[in-house]
């Protein structure tokens, strides 16, 4: 995938670690699948709005803030006007 999913992946990791959560602990705060909770880490999938609302909860944090990270925010892509 990506590098903004490979970022995104990573700031969920860092946000887990500092709460001292296992994968397993936060999947299942997040009513996620362990795996699936993996593979959003590890940037193998790319998870919905709906998914990262629930991990956004799980770590006690507002969905904007899993996608701040200093230099290394999370950015989306912009479409450029076709005008």
């Amino acid at each position: 995938m990506g590098p903004a999913l490979k970022r995104l992946g990573a700031r969920i990791r860092a946000l887990r670690g500092e709460r001292e959560l296992t994968q397993e602990l936060a999947a299942e705060a997040a009513k996620l699948d362990v795996k699936h909770w993996q593979d959003i880490e590890g940037a193998r999938t790319n998870p919905t709005v709906a998914t990262l609302v629930g991990i956004a909860r799980a770590l006690g944090v507002t969905l904007a803030e899993l996608f701040e990270s200093g230099d290394d925010a999370v950015r989306p892509r912009t479409r450029r006007s076709s005008r």
